[in-house]
């Protein structure tokens, strides 16, 4: 998780979930409000991928294994994607490995996907 040290709201509780927007794009879900180890681009939400997918252009020649995902000033997670050429339809599709057992709320109306913190809760 990103360091909220100096921020505005640091102290303040964490809630139970993370909110980040989306916009429809050909009838994919694109992240607009999202970075990949603090970059923008083109990143398509891809919950039926097993695993998330970096364009290995985008990715460059940086040699790293980990990436990190920022949803939010406050909110990271760090993973493991697979390399392959998938450019120009995407710089990125973020898979079912990035949520893990948490619930994923998509809210088409207000465009925002919902991500619980703590899991699926039985």
């Amino acid at each position: 998780m990103v360091s909220c040290a100096g921020t505005p709201w640091r102290g303040i509780p964490r809630g139970d979930e993370v909110n980040f927007s989306f916009v429809i794009d050909n009838n994919f879900l694109r992240l607009p409000s999202i970075t990949i180890d603090g970059r923008s681009g083109l990143y398509l939400f891809g919950s039926a991928l097993p695993r998330s997918v970096i364009d290995t252009e985008f990715a460059g020649t940086h040699g790293q294994e980990r990436h990190v995902l920022a949803l939010d000033q406050r909110d990271s997670l760090d993973f493991d994607p697979a390399m392959l050429a998938i450019r120009p339809a995407a710089d990125a599709i973020l898979g079912a490995d990035l949520w893990g057992d948490r619930a994923v709320t998509i809210d088409y109306h207000d465009q925002l996907i919902t991500l619980q913190r703590n899991g699926v809760q039985t």
